[in-house]
């Protein structure tokens, strides 16, 4: 669930991008995806390997930027 700054909350469903595997295939497992972050951008975001800097390793980092988030999502 995501609340916006002018009071709005929406939710977005990932099943149809998890289903569509490449990067987002590590994060079909439960205990990877609950590892999201919003990073420094404002995005929601997960490192592949948590044990790894996205801020130095950048291909470490899967996002998805806080516009599509928005435009995807379902108001509540």
């Amino acid at each position: 669930m995501f609340t916006y700054e002018n009071g709005e909350k929406s939710v977005l469903d990932m099943k149809s991008t998890l289903e569509q595997g490449g990067v987002f295939t590590p994060f079909r497992q439960y205990e990877n995806f609950k590892r999201v972050y919003i990073d420094d951008c404002n995005n929601v975001a997960w490192d592949i390997d948590p044990n790894i800097n996205s801020n130095v390793v950048w291909n470490n980092k899967v996002d998805i930027c806080s516009d599509s988030c928005y435009v995807d999502s379902v108001p509540l």
